[in-house]
């Protein structure tokens, strides 16, 4: 499953210094969207299958920025694409974000989530 959202806005870093009152909103909004993104996709996971999140990231300019933070900024992505599928994003086993260049006039981030299989994982890298 592909999910394609906005570019998470800078006040989602976790790095930045935002009071929460100017925040929340943006959280909230976030989450909205990728709630409304993810539902007509429920039903498609159980709360038995392990997962993997790939975040493809199609960044503005070609300044770079550290994937881990990248992560951390579409958290409030993941709660609500979680939510809009009815499951737990403790499902995931394998989370991986990749730079896949930059997109002036579309910046975006493309949440792919598919099942794992029990014989696949790091361990058998």
């Amino acid at each position: 499953m592909k999910l394609v959202l906005p570019y998470p806005p800078r006040e989602l870093n976790p790095n930045a210094r935002v009071h929460f009152h100017k925040k929340a909103p943006i959280v909230r909004k976030a989450k909205q969207d990728a709630f409304y993104v993810a539902f007509q996709h429920r039903g498609l996971f159980s709360n038995s299958d392990r997962l993997r999140a790939v975040v493809r990231v199609y960044s503005k300019t070609a300044a770079p920025y550290d994937t881990d933070n990248m992560l951390a900024n579409c958290k409030a992505y993941y709660d609500g694409i979680f939510e809009g599928l009815g499951i737990n994003d403790t499902l995931i086993d394998d989370n991986r974000c990749i730079r896949c260049g930059v997109d002036k006039f579309n910046p975006r981030v493309e949440i792919t989530i598919e099942t794992i299989s029990i014989f696949e994982g790091w361990w058998n890298e």
